[in-house]
């Protein structure tokens, strides 16, 4: 994966740094779970802007997904729980996405 800044580039929202400060300040890092709450804030943030960048409404996040084994170009053999998995889900009759 290349980034390449004339393709995209992401500007947060202006509460983005806010946000940040308040979990930075109110939650303990020496954790595991406190330092997710970090990752997931970027994670969420991502999630939104590649949302209404790609058009792609239906992309989630998924917190400690299972996998594998599975093999990734140029990247290998991966398997167990991953940290996040971003994903397009299909949306079925009457259901949301936050069922």
């Amino acid at each position: 994966m290349v980034y390449n800044a004339a393709h995209f580039s992401a500007t947060p929202p202006a509460y983005f740094h806010d946000q940040l400060r308040d979990y930075s300040l109110n939650f303990a890092r020496d954790k595991e779970a406190g330092t997710r709450l970090v990752i997931s804030h970027y994670v969420s943030h991502a999630v939104t802007q590649a949302k209404a960048h790609f058009g792609l409404p239906n992309l989630v996040s998924f917190p400690e997904y299972h996998i594998g084994p599975e093999d990734i170009p140029n990247v290998g053999w991966i398997h167990g729980i991953l940290d996040f998995a971003i994903s397009s889900v299909v949306i079925e009759d009457n259901d949301s996405l936050g069922n």
